[in-house]
């Protein structure tokens, strides 16, 4: 049943109370009776924050580029060359925490810079799906840049080796191929190449969040007959193996035992 008349008015006092105590005598308050939630809820005449959609229910928000703007550089900091260098190595679950958790003002006091060889952070609970198809691959990404905007600079790089004592770390980035058409061009191969870029970055505050890799235990047998799955590469070639088998023994000629 609604509330009576008297009751909604007494209910709208005790909200602006509530909302004046909250954010403080000289903010404009409003109680607005809101039909679907059958309450009265508080809301801010000016400055009321948008509402979060479900698109923004996830890790992240969408707002990051507005949220940039409504918080600019203070003219009275430090010269960002004055400032403490802080190098974050690796685009995984710790490097989006940190860069989540940081607050635009708590970032101007930093000289941020994000390393990594992987330029997007990647969703791996979702990571299966992508190997059936139900979900595609951009749905689980979301642009380390678009995390880090307003707070820090990314640079896609692989970390070659890190030197404690002068507080520096090497890094490298294969060139790219002078030949336009060439897809074999890898940016971080395996093996060691001359043509690429190197340079170091300093620092003064260092977040070592690179994750780990895949441990094969020494198994004999292991790196070349499974399949790995922590990348984005790895869910194609798994999706891939499967197609394969499937489009193999559907030809004619091929026997049961090799359909089974």
């Amino acid at each position: 049943p609604h509330p009576q008349p008297t009751q909604a008015r007494h209910r709208g006092r005790k909200a602006q109370q509530f909302a004046a105590a909250t954010l403080g005598a000289g903010a404009a308050v409003r109680a607005a009776p809101l039909r679907r939630a059958k309450r009265l809820v508080c809301r801010r005449a000016v400055n009321i924050p948008p509402p979060v959609s479900d698109s923004d229910a996830g890790l992240f928000s969408s707002a990051s580029k507005s949220e940039a703007a409504e918080h600019p550089i203070d003219a009275a900091l430090p010269d960002r060359s004055c400032r403490p260098k802080v190098l974050v190595l690796g685009s995984g679950w710790a490097s989006a925490s940190f860069l989540q958790g940081l607050t635009q003002e708590q970032a101007q006091l930093y000289d941020i810079t994000i390393i990594s060889k992987r330029n997007f952070f990647l969703y791996t609970p979702l990571l299966p799906t992508c190997t059936m198809g139900s979900i595609e691959e951009r749905s689980i990404v979301t642009p380390i840049r678009e995390l880090a905007v307003g707070k820090a600079d990314f640079l896609e790089a692989r970390c070659e080796g890190i030197d404690v004592e002068q507080k520096v770390v090497r890094c490298s980035r294969a060139r790219r191929s002078k030949v336009s058409s060439n897809a074999q061009y890898h940016r971080f191969p395996d093996k060691e190449v001359d043509d690429k870029y190197v340079f170091e970055m300093p620092y003064d505050i260092l977040i070592y969040a690179i994750g780990a890799e895949t441990n094969d235990f020494n198994v004999p047998g292991v790196k070349q007959h499974t399949f790995y799955f922590k990348e984005l590469i790895d869910a194609r070639h798994v999706r891939s193996r499967i197609s394969d088998l499937f489009e193999e023994a559907a030809l004619p000629g091929v026997s049961e035992e090799d359909k089974e």
